[in-house]
């Protein structure tokens, strides 16, 4: 097996350039610099036309999924980075199946208890913050299944439990990795809530062992958090105070929309034809969000108005993320710019999970 690297800007920019100019999501893992069509190594499924019928689409969209891969276990060194592998999943069918099969499941984990939405984008952001970008080790590849006892993770073990759960009933079927189920369970927490939808590349390999790069900084404690440990953290992984308060303003924003929403907000069932296509779960189809992808959960929907509340000094009952957020200058900075513009912060926010999701990122080919 050859490894390739693609720069992560490359990756984003392809990614990004084609949710914003289509207006829907897309699925896609990156092309060798080598070749063209024959290179491709990921799903693209778009929508042109509100004139296609759901066959059409199906088709059109299994045509251009070939190469998508949801990656099976394997043990690998956390000190590596993350390894993603578009061959490991099968046909493109099967692909396409999993994806619908596994969105569902994490959004009914969430109707049914709507506590879980924050602690899923948690998950997703702590399972991949631990990327060291000056040794490039690390990312999100699952190790935060093994690091539950460290202080940014509080309070995190009932949701792990829970995609822990789901990955036992996808792997009947189609075994998935957990460091696919982290980063796809935090999108499916901000779209569900009405934020906005967000391409999620898969492929990735699960470390089998805690992140040594991860063990945190004093400061990044969910308990005690503090401006300089929550900028440390992202500056040691290659981001910054920008992606800092852009993903903990969605924590915050799946905050408000779901805290006075109760409990449950019942489950939905995807509706399966006999040719086994998911009818009214297809991610990155046509049509208004209710539509596509069921009601919105929650009392309120996803936007900056955490941002907006924090930067005005008030407690939203997220313990100190909401004074970290008001009182450090230079997070305060990026709290009051998008406070000031919801547009932006949704777009800039779904730029920002990908290059969350994709930290670390080492393609690889098989056959190659």
């Amino acid at each position: 097996m050859k490894t390739h690297q693609l720069r992560p800007c490359l990756l984003l920019a392809a990614l990004v350039a084609l949710s914003t100019t289509t207006g829907i999501s897309a699925f896609v893992l990156p092309c060798s610099s080598k070749s063209g069509s024959s290179r491709a190594a990921g799903l693209r499924m778009a929508a042109s036309s509100n004139n296609y019928d759901r066959r059409s689409l199906f088709v059109k969209s299994a045509a251009m999924s070939s190469l998508l891969a949801l990656s099976l276990s394997s043990a690998r060194p956390a000190a590596a980075s993350v390894a993603f592998d578009p061959d490991r999943y099968g046909d493109k069918e099967l692909k396409i199946a999993t994806v619908n099969k596994l969105k569902q499941k994490l959004r009914n984990a969430i109707a049914g208890d709507l506590t879980l939405a924050v602690p899923f984008v948690r998950l997703a952001i702590n399972d991949a913050i631990g990327y060291d970008a000056a040794t490039d080790g690390g990312g999100p590849d699952g190790s935060i299944t093994f690091e539950m006892d460290r202080a940014q993770n509080e309070g995190l073990k009932p949701a792990l439990a829970v995609l822990t759960k789901v990955k036992g009933e996808m792997q009947s079927t189609n075994e998935v990795t957990f460091g696919d189920i982290c980063a796809f369970a935090g999108a499916v927490a901000i779209e569900s809530t009405g934020g906005p939808r967000i391409p999620v590349q898969l492929g990735r390999t699960d470390s089998g062992q805690p992140n040594v790069n991860n063990v945190g900084d004093p400061g990044y404690s969910w308990a005690s958090m503090t401006g300089e440990g929550l900028k440390n953290t992202f500056t040691k992984a290659g981001l910054g105070p920008r992606e800092a308060t852009l993903l903990y303003g969605a924590v915050g924003a799946v905050h408000l929309a779901t805290k006075d929403a109760g409990q449950s907000a019942g489950e939905v069932d995807a509706d399966i034809d006999d040719d086994g296509e998911i009818e009214a779960f297809i991610p990155t189809t046509f049509g208004k969000q209710s539509d596509i992808y069921g009601a919105q959960l929650g009392t309120k929907k996803f936007d900056a108005s955490y941002l907006a509340l924090v930067g005005k000094g008030q407690a939203v009952g997220l313990g100190t993320i909401d004074k970290v957020l008001a009182t450090d200058p230079q997070l305060k900075t990026f709290v009051t710019k998008y406070a000031g513009n919801n547009n932006a912060f949704l777009k800039d926010l779904n730029e920002c999970y990908l290059k969350l999701t994709t930290l670390g990122y080492k393609g690889t080919k098989r056959n190659d």
